[in-house]
């Protein structure tokens, strides 16, 4: 989808009542346009809340500084989390985790 088409039906879901949304499914920090979307969201007075793997975080803390919530998904003890998501995914996804929390802490 274009960002017009995705800002389009987030619009429609504002417009039906939507007052909160949590962004999931995938790794929402991976969309090429998640920061226009959380952007144009915050800017309607929509709570935003994210469901992440983590990795990501270091790298967009523009949007995760912004987000009402941040939740980052751990699949058991690092054994357990690397073996289904890769090799260092779970030091990764602590370190994610630590740099959200640093930003969001102030």
């Amino acid at each position: 989808m274009t960002i017009e088409q995705i800002c389009q039906a987030l619009l429609e879901l504002k417009r039906a009542g939507m007052q909160e949304i949590s962004l999931d499914g995938g790794e929402p920090l991976a969309h090429r346009h998640i920061d226009q979307v959380v952007a144009r969201l915050i800017a309607w007075g929509i709570v935003v809340r994210m469901n992440t793997n983590g990795i990501l975080v270091p790298k967009k803390l523009e949007v995760v500084r912004r987000l009402q919530k941040v939740k980052i998904s751990l699949d058991g003890p690092e054994a357990q989390h690397d073996a289904m998501r890769g090799k260092d995914a779970f030091r990764r996804a602590l370190a994610g985790a630590e740099a959200a929390r640093a930003e969001t802490c102030r």
